[in-house]
Order: structure tokens, then sequence, then C-alpha cells
């Protein structure tokens, strides 16, 4: 007896007698496909995956870079509160859920119309975390101003730096608590 393999990589046995190559009933077995190895210093997590991080002190995209992440911009026009409760997630440190971030979200923005001061607030600690500058101006107007784009902003730079935010902070433990990396410059 012997083991070959389905298209979809499942083992299957093969009998003395049976013809190499097909099952038991007679169908053809392809090949496993071959996958793609994933880049030098990349990380692939669950359906995601993202190249090494940057260095800090910048920010990976702009304000409006919406089309490098396209269903993140959406879920910041159309339900802003999901990804902010998924950066207070991990910006907590996971001492505040998912469903908590985006509940107090959710009532600070129903009740006052400010829940761009919530996001403030996650927007600052991402900032400090990376040493990124307040750009294109102070955190509060950037967050007033333009909401949405600037959850999606820094919904992408937690992607960027190899934080999947919709994975929770107990998976990214290990990437968020690594010190950020700093450039430097030697003379040759």
């Amino acid at each position: 007896m012997a083991y070959t393999y389905t298209p979809q990589g499942h083992p299957t046995q093969q009998y003395q007698g049976q013809q190499q190559g097909f099952t038991s009933e007679g169908h053809p077995i392809a090949p496993p496909a071959a996958y793609p190895q994933p880049p030098p210093g990349s990380y692939y997590g669950p359906g995601v995956a993202t190249l090494a991080p940057p260095n800090s002190g910048l920010w990976t995209t702009g304000l409006c870079g919406c089309t490098e992440d396209c269903p993140s911009c959406w879920c910041a026009w159309c339900c802003p509160c999901v990804l902010v409760g998924r950066m207070a997630n991990i910006l907590d440190q996971g001492m505040t859920s998912v469903f908590t971030g985006a509940a107090i979200f959710c009532i600070v923005q129903w009740f006052t119309g400010c829940g761009c001061l919530y996001s403030c607030l996650y927007r600052a600690k991402l900032r400090h975390k990376y040493g990124l500058p307040e750009e294109p101006c102070n955190d509060i107007c950037t967050e007033c101003w333009c909401n949405c784009c600037s959850i999606a902003q820094a919904y992408r730079e937690l992607r960027n730096r190899n934080i999947n935010p919709a994975l929770g902070y107990e998976f990214a433990r290990a990437v968020y608590e690594q010190p950020p990396q700093v450039q430097e410059m030697r003379k040759m």
C-alpha cells in the first residue's frame, strides 16, 4: 500500500494493482500544487501576507491612502467602530476587548457626536509606539476633520507593521512587543 495525494493535498491509499495516479474509484489524482514561498523577512498569518516592518519615524501610507487597503477603507466609512475596536484591543495590549472598544466608540459617537475624541486616543498611542509624526496636523484635528481616513490610516499602519488587528492582541503579541527598529547611518 502506498499513499498518493488528491488535488486538495489530502493523502489517499493506493493498493496493489491500482494504477499509479488514480484513486481507488478510478479518478485521476493531480500532484499537489506548489505553493509560492514567502519572500525573505515576511510574515504570513491566516489569510494575510505582509512585508517586514518598516523603520520607525514615518507613516507607511498617507492619510488619503485608502486605495492601498480597500477593505479597511470601506469598513472605516461604513462601520468605523469595528476598526476602532480592533485597534483598541491591539494598542491596549489586550486590556480592552474588540467589543468593548467598538461599543465605547459607538456610544460616544451616538450620544455626543464626538467619537473622534475616542479614536484620537488610539491614534496618539500608535504614534507614540512607533515614533510617528503628527501629520498632516495634530491628532485631534486629523480625527475630527477626517475621522474615517484617520481610522483607516492607523489600521493600515498596524497591518503594514506585521500586526493584523483582525486576529486580536493574543495572536499579535510577539510582533507588537518587539521594540521598533531604529535606522542608523554609519560612516564607511
